[in-house]
C-alpha cells in the first residue's frame, strides 16, 4: 500500500501543477478584465476621438500602483455620478506607453483634464465626492462673461479670500491676446478668478483702455496689463499682482503665495483681537 500511496502521489502531482497554473491563468484573466463600471477604459487607438469633446477626466494608471489601487473605487463611483454629464477613462500606461509619454506621464496616478482635446493639469482632491464636486467646477467657460458694470464688480468681488480677479477686455475673440488670455483662464481656473468683456467699449474705457487690454483687481484695485500678448508675459504679471508687496497671509491666500515662486519673508505680529489693526 505504501508504494501504491507514493506512487499515486507522484502521477497526481502533475494535475495539481496544472490545475494551479490554470487558476492562475484565470485570475490574470479576470484581473485583466476589471469591472471598469462607467469608466471608459482607452486605449492609443480610441484616446483622441475621447478627449475631442468639450470637457473629461482621464487616469493613467499602472495596474502594480498602490495609489492606483486605492484611487480605483473612488474613481469609478465618482464616474457613476457624473455619468451623462462629464465622462471618465483610464489608461494602462504600462501598456499604452506611446500616451503616457505624449503626455509626460511620470508618476501613477496622473489625472489629467481634456478641453477640446487640450491637456490640463487636475489639481482637485482624489475623494468621490470631491472629484464630483471638483468636476462640475470645470463646467462651462473658464472666464465668466461680463455684460454690465454690476457684473463686473460681482467678479471682482467673487473670491473672499485673495480679492483677486482678473479681467480681460477685447474687441474680439479672435486677437492674439485673447488667445493668451483664453489658455492660461482655463489653465489657472483653479487659481483665479476670470472674466471677459467683449466688444463693449463703454466698459473697456472706464480703465483707460484703448482696444483691448488685461486688468487685474487687487483688493478692488485696478491694475492694467501694458506688456505683449504672448502667454508667459501675461502669466508672469497675473501671478506677480496676485498678491499685494505686503500683506497678510492667510489659509486662502498661502497656496497663491507659494505659487508666485518668488521669496516670501514673513513677519508675526501679535493682534489686538478687539481690534485688529492694534498691535499688542
Amino acid at each position: 500500500m505504501g508504494i501504491l500511496n507514493i506512487a499515486s502521489s507522484i502521477i497526481m502531482k502533475p494535475a495539481l501543477l496544472f490545475v494551479f497554473v490554470l487558476l492562475c491563468a484565470t485570475s490574470l484573466v479576470l484581473a485583466d478584465e476589471e469591472d471598469h463600471g462607467d469608466v471608459v477604459v482607452l486605449k492609443t487607438s480610441t484616446f483622441d476621438d475621447f478627449v475631442k469633446g468639450e470637457l473629461s477626466l482621464v487616469e493613467f494608471y499602472a495596474p502594480w500602483c498602490g495609489h492606483c489601487k486605492s484611487l480605483a473605487p473612488e474613481y469609478k463611483e465618482a464616474a457613476a455620478q457624473l455619468k451623462g454629464e462629464i465622462p471618465l477613462a483610464n489608461v494602462d500606461a504600462t501598456k499604452e506607453s506611446e500616451l503616457g509619454s505624449r503626455f509626460q506621464v511620470h508618476s501613477y496616478p496622473t489625472l489629467k483634464i481634456f478641453r477640446h482635446g487640450k491637456p490640463y493639469d487636475y489639481n482637485g482632491p482624489r475623494k468621490t465626492a470631491s472629484i464630483v464636486s471638483y468636476m462640475r467646477k470645470q463646467v462651462g467657460p473658464a472666464a465668466k462673461p461680463i455684460n454690465d458694470k454690476v457684473e463686473l464688480k460681482k467678479i471682482i468681488n467673487s473670491d473672499p479670500d485673495t480679492r483677486y480677479a482678473v479681467v480681460g477686455f477685447f474687441t474680439s475673440t479672435s486677437t492674439q491676446l485673447h488667445s493668451a488670455f483664453a489658455l492660461l483662464s482655463n489653465r489657472l481656473r483653479d487659481e483665479f478668478v476670470f472674466g471677459k468683456v467683449v466688444n463693449n467699449p463703454e466698459l473697456t474705457s472706464e480703465y483707460s483702455l484703448k482696444d483691448e487690454g488685461l486688468v487685474v483687481f487687487q483688493k478692488g484695485e485696478p491694475i492694467v496689463y501694458t506688456g505683449t500678448s504672448r502667454t508667459s508675459a501675461v502669466e508672469d504679471f497675473i501671478r506677480v499682482n496676485s498678491v499685494p508687496l505686503v500683506g497678510e497671509l492667510t489659509e486662502g491666500n498661502a497656496a497663491i503665495y507659494e505659487k508666485r515662486g518668488l521669496p516670501v519673508a514673513k513677519f508675526f505680529l501679535k493682534m489686538d483681537p478687539k481690534n485688529n489693526e492694534k498691535v499688542l
